[in-house]
């Protein structure tokens, strides 16, 4: 089946919009390239390996790619594939510094062991080589929630040992929101499709 569509979700203008506000356009820019980049690396890796890519979605909380990958190895690679590009953006920090810190950043984020991130992919998808689905979802299950409870730790350590103000907590907040929105729109598509950041 070939890609079908390529959308973009009104809520991705409604938040560009917002950004432009609140942060400098040359970040906003770099955040947008990097993203673009982590996106054309999920496509190319999904090619190499022979899936099918139907339809692209860009909305607020990222891009979703509806696939016709199967669980296995060749999938945890393309859910591994995004965050790659963004380390390899390092190799040309001086030349552009500000979109090389956004593809790490972005990385770091997309490679938390949280459904439907890039990591929590990979590791379901790693999980299911060896394990029944049963058991993958209750190891899944478990390693999110001590993930969120070290993040929001993590976020109350900055707030007030750190004095960091409400970055932290603010950071944790949305980065929970952007989970759940993703697993609820993921969830009623849990083995057909890819959602990348």
């Amino acid at each position: 089946m070939k890609l079908r569509a390529i959308r973009i979700l009104p809520d991705f203008f409604l938040c560009l919009s917002f950004f432009l506000l609140i942060i400098p356009v040359k970040w906003l820019l770099s955040w947008l390239i990097a993203a673009a980049l982590h996106e054309l690396f999920h496509i190319l890796a999904l090619k190499v390996c022979g899936f099918q890519i139907r339809l692209i979605c860009v909305g607020a909380f990222g891009a979703k790619i509806e696939t016709d990958a199967e669980y296995g190895f060749r999938s945890m690679l393309c859910a591994l594939a995004g965050p790659l590009a963004g380390f390899l953006l390092l190799l040309f920090l001086r030349k552009i510094p500000m979109i090389a810190l956004c593809g790490l950043f972005q990385s770091i984020a997309n490679l938390l062991p949280i459904y439907p991130l890039d990591g929590g992919r990979a590791l379901r998808n790693l999980l299911l080589c060896f394990l029944p689905e049963d058991q993958v979802r209750r190891i899944h299950g478990t390693s999110e929630t001590v993930i969120w409870i070290f993040l929001l730790g993590l976020s109350i350590y900055g707030f007030i040992k750190l004095h960091l103000g409400f970055l932290p907590l603010f950071t944790f907040v949305m980065l929970y929101l952007r989970k759940k929105y993703l697993a609820f729109k993921a969830s009623s598509e849990y083995n057909s499709v890819i959602a990348y950041k």
